[in-house]
């Protein structure tokens, strides 16, 4: 449908459109608004419409570039969003596993490796800095030898709920080369929750809650 917006302008829209390519077409508009004045005046009212509607996506902002993305909860998208804004490097690939989760056009797959890419970025200076090849899976021992943790009054058993936490977003990715089992590609529902894994794991590892003792 955004194609055909493209080549016809407005005349692409005298047909009827079902429900899915009027979300394409919203979320083609939202991307190609290059005018700022009219992104600030246009977004917001959007975005405001798709609220009180009740509709099941909103627009997403993410450094500087919009698009359409699917509800959360409010406390969780407030937490994910100051993430993925200050956390440098590694909150530029979180936002690129958020939208390929969360977009229009969702990819699980992406989603997935993204998220544990993010983890990836956040840790290594922290944890395997002299490893230029470190990977999650490896750094998973690091944590486990040096005992890292997070600074709770009553501390985890040696660091076990940020290594659970750890294992179980790498273990979970069922189309890694090289993962036990066949290959897999993620679910819908397995990359989300990868995501929500990532999060929490990023500002940890980049604000440096997760330590060693």
């Amino acid at each position: 449908m955004s194609q055909q917006f493209e080549w016809n302008g407005v005349d692409a829209l005298k047909v009827n459109l079902d429900d899915d390519q009027v979300i394409v077409l919203l979320d083609y508009l939202v991307k190609r608004c290059d005018d700022d004045n009219f992104s600030r005046k246009f977004i917001p009212v959007l975005d405001d419409y798709m609220r009180d509607c009740g509709m099941a996506w909103k627009v997403g902002t993410r450094r500087g570039f919009a698009g359409l993305e699917r509800r959360v909860p409010e406390g969780v998208q407030i937490a994910a969003e100051a993430v993925m804004n200050d956390s440098d490097h590694a909150g530029e690939v979180l936002t690129g596993a958020w939208r390929a989760a969360f977009g229009v056009s969702p990819d699980p797959s992406k989603a997935y490796g993204l998220a544990i890419k993010a983890v990836e970025t956040a840790a290594k200076p922290q944890v395997s800095p002299k490893d230029d090849v470190a990977t999650l899976g490896k750094m998973r021992g690091v944590l486990r030898d040096q005992k890292w943790g997070l600074p709770l009054a009553q501390q985890d058993d040696e660091g076990l709920i940020l290594r659970e936490m750890v294992s179980a977003l790498w273990t979970g990715q069922t189309d890694r080369h090289g993962s036990d089992g066949p290959l897999v590609t993620p679910t819908q529902e397995q990359a989300e929750t990868a995501i929500m894994l990532a999060v929490p794991l990023v500002h940890w590892f980049s604000s440096g809650a997760a330590s060693r003792p």
